[in-house]
């Protein structure tokens, strides 16, 4: 029977010379070297920087953005409002487009379906005009969709569903208008 470099050798063998006096080592891995299973990661606390979803169900003739800033106000967290879905009625929009001394209100009479919802609520220190909605709605008849900032109030005409996230230690940033100048916190 040959000796040779098999796995199961113990890390030795002898050498076909047949005299059995060379000893080599033996190649490859050496035993109990295999991959090893690696115990799990367990966070046992949440980090007061992570972000947390919330789905918000909105009852029907709720004020969708008094709703939604009373629960950022509640949380004490900013919150990023990423999709709604639902009816509203009697919308009133501002054209973000248009500067803010130029901008005329549309108030938009009836129901509407939500094509579009976002925004953000952040805490007190917010600057001006951080806060708030923009919306995009189809009439339910022809199919017209229009779109703006919220002025007042949006008013859920059905169950509204707000898909949220919202996060803690918000740092406000202005970025200069070239790069060369760099951002200063505020």
């Amino acid at each position: 029977m040959a000796t040779g470099n098999r796995r199961g050798d113990e890390g030795s063998h002898k050498s076909d010379s047949g005299n059995g006096s060379s000893w080599r080592p033996r190649r490859g891995r050496p035993l109990g070297s295999k991959n090893k299973q690696k115990p799990p990661v367990i966070i046992t606390r949440e980090s007061p920087d992570a972000l947390r979803p919330h789905v918000l169900e909105i009852a029907s003739g709720t004020d969708i953005v008094a709703a939604v800033s009373a629960f950022a106000a509640r949380s004490q967290r900013g919150l990023c409002v990423l999709s709604g879905r639902g009816a509203v009625a009697d919308v009133t929009l501002r054209q973000p487009w248009l500067e803010a001394a130029a901008a005329v209100s549309m108030k938009l009479p009836g129901r509407f379906e939500i094509v579009s919802l976002h925004g953000a609520f952040l805490p007190v220190l917010a600057p001006l005009g951080a806060n708030g909605l923009a919306v995009s709605v189809a009439s339910r008849g022809g199919g017209q969709v229009m779109g703006g900032n919220v002025v007042g109030k949006l008013m859920a005409a059905g169950t509204v569903y707000v898909v949220a996230v919202s996060f803690g230690n918000v740092v406000y940033e202005r970025l200069a208008a070239d790069e060369e100048a760099g951002a200063s916190v505020i």
